[in-house]
């Protein structure tokens, strides 16, 4: 599961404060669930950090998009998709959010499977919270996740659209199943050139 987590840390002049999303894997034994691993701590500040494109910028000062630092520290590495750091300034034209994930203390495969998953290709976030209120505490059909899902399921950059609801029905782009009971997973194609998309 991915836990978001504040972190307070002594420096050597006083303490700072870091907002991590770690992987913690669990298993079960007997009838309780016990820790297993930790295979993310949440990263760390990139040592060279790239350049920044002015959507990573537009992103990272934006106030209305809640990073855990885990997410800032990947946007500084360079590694996540104009495409998705576009999108998401679009979400905050419409509405603020809180990011849990975009690419760093997400597990590496698609949950059950053994496929990459997008977000560890830079080209996907999970959203916990919308306006004001958690996705999990607001399903409803008329609240403000549920709207932002529908506007999400009208743009064509959206190629993943995981949530409480399926809105063109199962095995479409837009999927529920229990992990996106509690948030939104919006993911983006590869984008680029033809030659590129075809890259591995």
């Amino acid at each position: 599961m991915m836990v978001l987590v504040q972190q307070t840390v002594g420096t050597a002049t006083g303490t700072r404060i870091q907002h991590r999303t770690l992987d913690v894997r669990l298993r079960l034994a007997g009838d309780q669930w016990v820790f297993d691993a930790l295979p993310s701590a949440g990263g760390d500040p990139p040592e060279d950090a790239a350049p920044l494109t002015a959507e990573a910028e537009a992103v990272l000062n934006d106030e209305r998009i809640e990073l855990p630092d885990s997410a800032r520290w990947d946007i500084l590495a360079g590694g996540t998709s104009p495409d998705l750091l576009r999108l998401m300034s679009r979400i905050a034209e419409r509405t603020p959010y809180a990011v849990l994930t975009l690419s760093t203390g997400h597990p590496f495969e698609v949950f059950g499977t053994d496929r990459q998953s997008n977000h560890t290709k830079g080209r996907a976030v999970d959203i916990y919270r919308v306006g004001e209120r958690d996705v999990i505490d607001d399903r409803s059909d008329s609240s403000t996740s549920r709207d932002l899902v529908e506007w999400l399921f009208d743009d064509e950059a959206v190629t993943e659209l995981g949530s409480p609801w399926a809105l063109d029905g199962f095995g479409g782009r837009s999927f529920t199943d229990v992990v996106h009971a509690d948030h939104l997973h919006v993911g983006v194609g590869p984008g680029g050139t033809p030659e590129e998309r075809a890259s591995p």
